[in-house]
């Protein structure tokens, strides 16, 4: 928006807003039934989904070079750099002139499995059991039609008059004749027209790639049954065995392996992890009809897991349920969970993002620069993080209120050891303030400038999110208002008021979270609600949804005159500031009897249907906005209509 250029935003095709994207699925199954407890069963899953999309031509943020003899330089520059003895200066562009880089991406999901299933009788009590084998594989391709070779563009750029000929070429073929670098100009918009050659050269052809599968082996086996009963009725036990095999193998092509396109620069890929588990889980009756107790319950669950790479853990979950009266019932949960590093996370191999320049603050110089590269990799150190949970709710279903329901639920997740994907800039930070030296070595200078950055996730950061989710649900016949009104009416909705979001990630001062609108931060309260009439064969319905105000970082200062002196951890801001957003979404639907087996409905919905817009913010914090979707609508209103049918 600076400087009024809406305008050539709005008319430049860059970041589409409706990709093209389409799908296709299959699935079956057969099962047969050996006897009257045995059967077996097969099925298959296959799914297919191409997407392409454009996004923004190759961007160099100052970290080019641009000589004095160079041909497409203004004479007056020129002139004026021999006056004052200047031999080059660092040049930024967007490349306008430039084909947008984008997405050709398919993805090939397949997924098989066998098993058998049945019900025996043991210790005077029936089980049910089953046993499977599964086989999944996802195969990847993924094209960026237009990737641009950062090498090849500098030596376009640096161009000069051929002393000889007098025609315009790459300074590098002066002395390399045979390199086939076409000259390009990079000062301007529509200056190249007609330079397809240069293009090609650049591009390499379009060539610019990754090809990989990530495949999964899976065998399994569980029982379940009532082995024994109590005073309050069967206790319940299910056990269950399973093994896992991951893998993951990509290529890529030869310049993204260099990390020397502009964009991308996909990687290869090698990686495996085998996983054991097995669990118990059980349900015990306490209490059943008595005059303190109309039911009361105790669950637990323990899960003994081996990872090829991370060691031995052990998970469980334990809780109850209480309930004195038919009315109303107590729930209280704790448990502790895990997530295992994925196979990216493990052995990504180094990938350079930010080609066309990342900005740091180098803390020794003092100075801010953009470097070549953030080149992110793999850290086959990783451990699953853990997190403790605790839910304490309570369930209120009054029998003089018929189709009423309604809970309240308070949970605690407390995260050790989160996986945190570490930045350039807090490569660059913990260096400097030698909280972590060894990771000076991730930086590599020349000529005492940096010029690449190498970062990794680990386990270092904590977080704490608590909040409050409130339900409630009811449903009535309209002869409940009126004898002769027809049909049924439902009331749904939730809400969610999150009361905390500590984070820790020990680069940053520890700070709640809460009410940062944003992809990674929670508002302080969410809202959905729904108003249903149905009167077969016609169904109506009508759903508002509702996100509080927030602000952009919770840790800014907003203040327009005597502030105080901005930090890192505490910066000053005029305006910190994100307004909440209400929508309406409307939906119809009619069923459909199609003969006697085949039933279907035609439905039309509208999404958003009061076209508001998401909340506006200045840069960089609108990237925040519209990585947010689940609080905002990012595409104004949608309509849909459609027929789906079962036979």
């Amino acid at each position: 928006m600076v400087g009024g250029d809406w305008q050539l935003s709005d008319e430049r095709p860059y970041n589409d807003l409706d990709p093209n994207s389409t799908s296709q699925n299959l699935f079956t199954r057969v099962s047969y039934d050996v006897s009257d407890s045995i059967s077996v069963f097969a099925q298959y899953g296959w799914s297919q989904n191409h997407l392409w999309n454009l996004i923004q031509p190759p961007f160099f943020l100052g970290n080019l070079t641009i000589q004095r003899d160079n041909a497409y330089l203004p004479e007056s520059v020129r002139t004026a750099m021999f006056a004052n003895n200047i031999t080059s200066f660092a040049f930024g562009t967007e490349s306008r002139d430039l084909p947008q880089f984008g997405n050709d991406n398919t993805r090939q999901t397949y997924r098989a499995n066998v098993g058998v299933e049945g019900s025996l009788n043991a210790f005077d009590s029936s089980w049910n059991w089953n046993a499977y084998y599964a086989y999944g594989a996802t195969k990847l391709s993924v094209h960026n039609p237009y990737g641009v070779s950062n090498t090849r563009y500098r030596l376009a750029i640096d161009a000069v008059v051929n002393p000889t000929t007098g025609q315009i070429v790459c300074r590098s073929t002066l002395t390399s004749p045979n390199n086939g670098c076409k000259p390009w100009n990079p000062m301007g918009v529509g200056v190249n027209t007609g330079n397809s050659a240069s293009v090609e050269w650049m591009n390499y052809n379009g060539v610019d790639f990754q090809h990989g599968v990530v495949k999964q082996q899976t065998y399994a086996a569980s029982f379940s049954g009532e082995p024994l009963s109590l005073w309050a009725g069967p206790v319940s036990l299910a056990v269950s065995l399973e093994h896992r095999m991951d893998s993951v193998h990509a290529v890529a092509d030869a310049v993204s392996l260099a990390m020397d396109h502009g964009t991308g620069n996909y990687a290869g890929l090698d990686g495996e992890q085998s996983v054991t588990e097995g669990a118990l889980e059980t349900v015990i009756p306490l209490a059943r009809g008595e005059s303190w107790a109309q039911n009361w319950d105790l669950s637990a669950a323990v899960r003994f897991t081996g990872y090829e790479l991370s060691g031995f853990i052990t998970t469980y979950k334990f809780g109850t349920t209480y309930a004195p009266i038919d009315d109303i019932k107590f729930r209280i949960t704790r448990s502790r969970d895990v997530r295992s590093p994925n196979l990216q996370e493990l052995f990504s191999p180094p990938q350079a993002s930010g080609g066309g320049g990342t900005v740091i603050n180098d803390r020794f110089t003092g100075t801010s620069y953009a470097i070549g590269a953030s080149i992110n990799i793999g850290n086959p150190n990783l451990v699953p993080e853990k997190a403790d949970t605790t839910g304490i709710g309570i369930v209120f279903a009054p029998r003089f209120i018929d189709g009423f329901n309604a809970s309240v639920d308070y949970w605690d997740v407390n995260i050790g050891g989160a996986i945190l994907p570490l930045t350039v800039q807090q490569v660059m930070d913990t260096c400097y303030n030698g909280r972590f030296p060894a990771l000076c070595s991730n930086i590599t200078r020349v000529n005492g400038l940096v010029t690449a950055i190498t970062n990794f996730s680990v386990n270092l950061a904590t977080q704490d999110v608590r909040g409050i989710d409130l339900e409630a649900s009811y449903r009535f016949p309209m002869s409940d208002i009126a004898s002769d009104w027809r049909g049924d009416f439902s009331l749904h909705g939730n809400m969610t008021f999150y009361l905390r979001n500590y984070q820790d990630n020990t680069f940053n001062a520890p700070s709640d979270h809460v009410g940062e609108n944003n992809a990674s931060n929670p508002p302080n309260w969410k809202l959905t609600a729904t108003a249903q009439y149905a009167l077969d064969p016609v169904s109506v319905a009508l759903t508002a949804r509702a996100v509080s105000g927030g602000t952009i970082n919770s840790e800014y200062i907003e203040c327009t005159s005597g502030c105080p002196t901005s930090t890192t951890d505490h910066q000053t801001i005029n305006y910190n500031r994100i307004a909440g957003r209400f929508y309406l979404d409307a939906n119809v639907s009619y069923k459909l009897n199609i003969g006697e087996s085949t039933t279907g409905d035609l439905f039309f919905s509208v999404k958003n249907m009061l076209n508001n817009d998401p909340p506006p913010a200045v840069a960089p914090f609108y990237t925040a906005i519209s990585n947010s979707a689940a609080s905002y609508d990012m595409l104004g209103a949608v309509y849909r209509a459609g027929i789906r049918f079962k036979m």
